[in-house]
């Protein structure tokens, strides 16, 4: 179990990646698994067991892992592997089938010669600009460098693999990019009927869009709606260290990771089933009903 063990670890320690990313990681995971032979079903057991004790302690926020896990321990124990199997199957096409619907609706909004705005390494936001790139729509992508983790670098490296033009700009500069663009488009790790929470640098993004008159859109599955009821309170914070601090006992620093936005701010959630738009600064739908 050892070569399993190291990819939780990798897992856990991953705070550059969004929550499509982690999932698909996740999900890459168990079907290694499943496929490894020499692994009993105690083994698989074990595994399901140490990665939702994971999802639990690491990623609080992160609504679809959470959806993972605990379908992940709703599996039946009789023959785990066929089942896993089965499980791990159907969730990497669901996810794949979603994220394009989605992908192919939020491509459609993008003006011809226009300027995008967006911030970090968004599975869900590369597979629409790369969608709205094959609709032969000519566009420039200006992207907030995401700090503490800097996952914007890994999202311009990616668009410019696909020949998409792209500036990179560091976070101070969020209010320059969206006044520089035509629409916004950012990720979403949780919707409820009131919020969304997404990587921290988001909110000034929505802010500013406000304030110059900038159409703001969310990317999001269905699969990311939930009640505020089951969003923790805690949240979770990057390595103080990365920021660089002066070196004094009353400097105290920290890097939180995500930050709740307003669906106030916010002109549509594009999901796989349509564009929700808030009304009265909240989205009345079943998947975000307090229990």
């Amino acid at each position: 179990m050892g070569i399993y063990d190291a990819l939780l670890t990798r897992l856990a320690e991953d705070r550059s990646s969004g929550s499509e990313r982690l999932a698909s990681e996740a999900l890459a995971i168990l079907k290694k698994a499943v496929l490894d032979k020499s692994l009993s079903n105690n083994d698989l057991s074990d595994l399901i067991y140490g990665l939702t004790t994971l999802i639990e302690a690491n990623f609080p926020e992160l609504v679809p892992l959470a959806h993972l896990s605990e379908r992940l321990k709703a599996l039946s124990d009789g023959d785990l592997r066929a089942s896993l199997g089965c499980f791990v199957k159907e969730s990497i096409e669901k996810i794949g089938n979603e994220i394009s619907s989605l992908a192919i609706l939020g491509a459609n909004l993008i003006p011809q010669n226009s300027t995008v705005a967006t911030i970090s390494h968004s599975k869900t936001v590369l597979q629409m600009l790369s969608s709205a790139a094959a609709l032969a729509r000519n566009f420039h992508v200006i992207i907030g460098i995401s700090e503490p983790g800097c996952e914007g670098r890994l999202m311009a490296k990616a668009l410019a693999k696909s020949d998409i033009e792209v500036t990179l700009v560091p976070d101070a500069a969020l209010g320059y990019a969206v006044e520089r663009s035509d629409i916004v488009f950012v990720g979403a790790d949780a919707v409820t009927a009131d919020y969304f929470i997404n990587k921290i640098g988001t909110l000034n993004m929505a802010l500013a869009a406000r304030h110059f008159n900038i159409p703001f859109y969310v990317l999001a599955r269905l699969e990311k709606f939930t009640s505020s009821r089951r969003i923790p309170n805690s949240r979770s914070f990057a390595d103080p260290t990365k920021l660089k601090p002066p070196k004094s006992v009353l400097i105290n620093v920290k890097a939180p990771l995500f930050e709740r936005v307003p669906l106030a701010l916010v002109e549509g959630i594009v999901t796989e089933s349509g564009i929700i738009k808030p009304e009265n600064r909240r989205i009345d739908s079943a998947e975000v009903k307090d229990d």
